[in-house]
């Protein structure tokens, strides 16, 4: 990614770095989300994970860490298959999970991203999120 100062100026180079919003904010050379999932019978169990790549200071290099975080969730469908008066509840879904499972808060940088300390349009504002899901399908 480049940011351009001005029509046919030949750009900087912003990808790897933070910088102050008004320029380009903070690209990451790499931002992934990989999902481990495992089924078996009703029960799924999933794994996932965020990973955002360290970026460098702009302003004046500073090494600004990379940010992974896990989040976890385990749930049940019921079935017509199940044992006496569970078979009633065919159709229901019951999951349970955590988001930021770690409580990883989100790199910063002061110098670059001074009202927040880091750039909430790359990195989760929201820190370990607990949540449960029901769903009923008819």
């Amino acid at each position: 990614n480049y940011f351009l100062d001005s029509p046919g100026s030949p750009g900087t180079e912003t990808a790897g770095f933070a910088t102050a919003q008004a320029e380009n904010g903070t690209i990451p050379r790499l931002r992934a989300y990989s999902v481990l999932d495992f089924t078996r019978g009703g029960w799924e169990a999933t794994l996932a994970n965020t990973f955002i790549s360290a970026v460098s200071d702009s302003q004046d290099g500073s090494h600004i860490p990379p940010y992974p975080s896990w989040d976890v969730s385990l749930s049940y469908k019921f079935s017509q298959s199940d044992a006496g008066m569970l078979s009633l509840l065919k159709g229901l879904t019951l999951k349970v999970g955590v988001n930021d499972l770690f409580d990883r808060q989100p790199s910063y940088d002061d110098s670059v991203f001074s009202q927040d300390y880091s750039d909430i349009s790359t990195y989760s504002p929201i820190a370990r999120f607990v949540y449960v899901e029901a769903r009923y399908k008819f």
